[in-house]
């Protein structure tokens, strides 16, 4: 089977030897458990207190197995596999209607014209749900403002193996798949898409998956038949890999450690994104909260205001 890595920087709390040694196992103890090559190489760091991982698991995996060792952990930046930085962004969707997260879903720029899309989604049906990049970032009402599927060449709607992808709406990312408890978590790629492109509009994850225009319904042909948004976020600029050196936020003075509460900065806020400002810390800690939320504990204290 085929990966396509990525590298992830995380900051991890470490004090000691033994701190690091126990990151360390715990990598290994993921590789062992992963797909053959799904783990590459990982660099863990005591002197500045970071692990950098070459993976195609989702970030949350990874979170997870570096936070059972019982440390602190905040993910700092992603780059491509050689460590080049050529555009990260991230999605904190929201179900539809309310302010309640259902998930993070993070993209990273591996070649000019492509990107990886990974992340983790809750609270959804059990089946496949379309993934769709929309045409505007407006979610003053919900999904519904956000207009069609992203598309600047107005391509036709198809699947994304169809001519390699360079003839279809590149904003109709594919179909992911939750299980009985409602989780999809996944890692896919997309042709076609560039990372600098698509911050400011918003990601919606569908009822329906997408038939990629093949299906006899009236709307095949347009949007794959997905039916209507269940979640929907604001793409937003995210830190590169090595590029996020602050541990204290020049806004409140938290320090990177601080718990971060992610309810305070998200519902019904509109982003505005300071393309002057530094790049934002994606904080994935607050203790006493189940995985999938620690997943999802991201704020971005230095690029997003309301408005």
């Amino acid at each position: 089977m085929h990966h396509i890595h990525t590298q992830t920087e995380f900051a991890v709390e470490m004090t000691c030897g033994a701190c690091e040694k126990a990151v360390n196992e715990a990598m290994q103890q993921l590789k062992q458990t992963s797909p053959p090559g799904a783990v590459g190489s990982v660099q863990v760091d005591l002197a500045e207190q970071r692990v950098v991982v070459e993976s195609s698991l989702p970030s949350s995996t990874l979170l997870q197995a570096i936070e059972s060792t019982g440390r602190k952990t905040v993910l700092r930046g992603q780059g491509d596999s050689f460590g080049r930085n050529l555009g990260s962004a991230v999605s904190i969707l929201e179900r539809d209607g309310t302010q309640d997260v259902i998930g993070v879903v993070r993209f990273v720029q591996i070649s000019e014209n492509e990107c990886v899309i990974e992340g983790t989604l809750d609270g959804l049906s059990k089946g496949e749900h379309g993934l769709h990049i929309h045409e505007y970032g407006d979610l003053s009402q919900g999904w519904k403002s956000a207009g069609g599927i992203y598309n600047p060449k107005q391509m036709p709607h198809g699947p994304p193996s169809k001519d390699g992808g360079a003839r279809r709406k590149p904003g109709a990312i594919g179909n992911v798949a939750s299980d009985a408890q409602g989780r999809a978590t996944f890692t896919l790629s997309a042709s076609q898409l560039n990372v600098w492109d698509i911050i400011g509009h918003a990601l919606v994850v569908h009822e329906r998956p997408d038939d990629f225009g093949l299906g006899n319904a009236p709307r095949s042909s347009e949007n794959g038949n997905v039916g209507a948004g269940v979640g929907a976020g604001i793409i937003a600029r995210s830190a590169g890999l090595l590029g996020n050196a602050k541990r204290v936020c020049a806004c409140d003075g938290k320090t990177l450690w601080s718990d971060s509460n992610p309810g305070a900065l998200l519902p019904n806020k509109r982003v505005h994104i300071d393309n002057n400002s530094p790049p934002p810390v994606a904080r994935s800690v607050s203790e006493g909260k189940p995985a999938i939320e620690r997943a999802m504990d991201v704020t971005h204290p230095f690029i997003l205001s309301s408005i």
